[in-house]
């Protein structure tokens, strides 16, 4: 037996291209949203932040969220710092 053609379309296409490229995400968080799932699960004093600002001693250092010229990698997204 043949195997059946399916083509995808172009939409269809750029979504899976999306979903592979490790951008899926399962749910997003609002700074509200987050404040309280973070208070629920024990953390203290949650905050909104920049991608620069963190109680970690040398954060930018890492350059886990921005390069060391300091340009952040994802500017559009939420930055919160709790503590446990």
């Amino acid at each position: 037996m043949a195997a059946r053609s399916n083509p995808l379309t172009e939409k269809q296409r750029q979504v899976g291209a999306f979903r592979l490229s490790g951008e899926v995400h399962q749910w997003m968080y609002d700074r509200y949203s987050l404040v309280c799932l973070l208070t629920k699960c024990g953390f203290r004093s949650p905050r909104v932040c920049t991608a620069a600002e963190s109680a970690i001693p040398n954060w930018t250092g890492y350059n886990l969220d921005s390069d060391s010229d300091g340009v952040v990698y994802k500017p559009d997204s939420l930055f919160m710092e709790a503590f446990k």
